[in-house]
This record gives C-alpha cells, sequence and structure tokens, in this order.
C-alpha cells in the first residue's frame, strides 16, 4: 500500500457510514493511519468506549447473517446441494448449522474469557462417549472419504471425547478411508492424505496443553446455549 498521511484517510472514510468505517477495520488489513483515523472518525461522531464496543457487536453479527452465493453451508462449509435449510438469505446443510450460527451470533455478545473458562471446565469433565474421566477432554478429529467412479466424498468432523476414544474414532476412519476411498481419480490423490492425517492422530495424539481453536468454537456455542435456556442471552433460538 502506498504511503498515505491521517488527512488523507480520513478524507476518504468520511463518506462512509459507521458500520461501513468499522467492518472495514475489522476485514481488512490498514495501515496505522488508517485506523487512527477511522477511530478519530468514529469519536468525533460519539462512538467510543462501551457504545464502540456494542457497536462492533452489532456489526459481527450483521456480518454473520451475509450469505455467498455458493453451494456451501454458511457455518461448516459443507455442500447443500442433497439438503438446503434456508434462514434469510442464508443456506446449511442441516438444521444443526442453522441452530450452530444463529448460537454463534448470539455468543459475540459473551466475553472472551468467559469463553476460555468454560472451555477448560469441559476439558475436565467425563468423557460424553465412554463416561470414564480421562482428562483432558478435547475435540478430536477423524478424516473420512468415499468415492466411486465419478463420486467422491470426504469430509472432517470433531468429536468431544477423551484421548481413547479419538484415537480410535480416527483409527476407525482410516480403515473406512481405506476400504471405500480409492473408487475413483479423486479418491486415488485424496485416500492417501485422509489415511495420514487419521494415522497421525492415532498414533501421536494431541501434545497441546491449551485447549484448541475446535474446542473454543464448541465451549463457544455450549455457553450461548446455556445462557439462552436461562434467558440470560437473547431469545429462544427459531
Amino acid at each position: 500500500m502506498p504511503a498515505f498521511d491521517r488527512a488523507y484517510f480520513l478524507e476518504r472514510f468520511s463518506q462512509l457510514d459507521s458500520a461501513e468505517l468499522i467492518e472495514r477495520a475489522l476485514t481488512s488489513e490498514l495501515a496505522d493511519e488508517a485506523m487512527q483515523a477511522i477511530r478519530e472518525l468514529l469519536q468525533q461522531r460519539g462512538i467510543e468506549g462501551e457504545r464502540l464496543s456494542l457497536r462492533v457487536n452489532d456489526v459481527r453479527k450483521d456480518m454473520v447473517r451475509r450469505s455467498g452465493v455458493t453451494n456451501q453451508c454458511d457455518f461448516c462449509g459443507r455442500s447443500t446441494v442433497w439438503s438446503d435449510v434456508r434462514d434469510g438469505a442464508q443456506k446449511f446443510c442441516g438444521e444443526t448449522c442453522r441452530r450452530n450460527v444463529r448460537l454463534f451470533e448470539l455468543s459475540i455478545d459473551i466475553a472472551p474469557e468467559l469463553i476460555q473458562e468454560h472451555a477448560l471446565a469441559l476439558s475436565l469433565k467425563p468423557c460424553p462417549q465412554c463416561g470414564k474421566h480421562t482428562a483432558p477432554i478435547e475435540m478430536w478429529p477423524r478424516h473420512r472419504i468415499v468415492s466411486l467412479v465419478y463420486v467422491c466424498m470426504h469430509d472432517t468432523k470433531h468429536t468431544l471425547c477423551c484421548p481413547r476414544c479419538g484415537q480410535r474414532r480416527a483409527a476407525l476412519a482410516a480403515v473406512y478411508s481405506f476400504v471405500l476411498g480409492w473408487w475413483s481419480v479423486a479418491g486415488l490423490f485424496i485416500t492417501p492424505i485422509y489415511l495420514f492425517r487419521n494415522l497421525r492422530v492415532a498414533w501421536r495424539g494431541r501434545g497441546k496443553k491449551t485447549p484448541s481453536p475446535q474446542l473454543l468454537q464448541h465451549a463457544r456455542l455450549d455457553l450461548a446455549a446455556s445462557l439462552q435456556s436461562t434467558g440470560l442471552l437473547g431469545g429462544r433460538s427459531r
């Protein structure tokens, strides 16, 4: 980006409304002078401090509700060809994803430190799959592929469970993919990758001590659902 001073950005951004200014700050990699100009313009409009935090959350929620023109689920990214659940301008591969994106929208109002605490609390609970108290509980991935001539379907799914259950699920997914993954041209290339990913999970496990991004996402949605059910956050999902 060419070097421009703050005055240039003040003139350039002055025609944008406050929501557009905030969205540009959230979604673009801007020079320090540009960010300074945005902050100054918002302050001139009386948007600062707690009011600014609330406006930022409102803009984030509006961004969540937008949908691109694709055949992919607006939550998980899977294809919506076989199942197309609509909610306003958005489309989802199923009701679960539609509900999850509405919970994610509500969770924008939850402080990040509360989500972190909830993720740590979840990691110390008994395994939802086997019921054993084998901490830490995490979101363990399994990668699966099935293909036949011209059709090739593959996905990655994370499950909240203990290390033993997670490694067993990855091993079973490796066997599943080894048997059913090779039978198309695409499968010949993708199957070895999925086998490697599953075997890496089954053999090495997860060495990180902090919650993974997947666990933080699960904790975010779980906490939003709990607060919603008690009436402390938003209304009931449709």
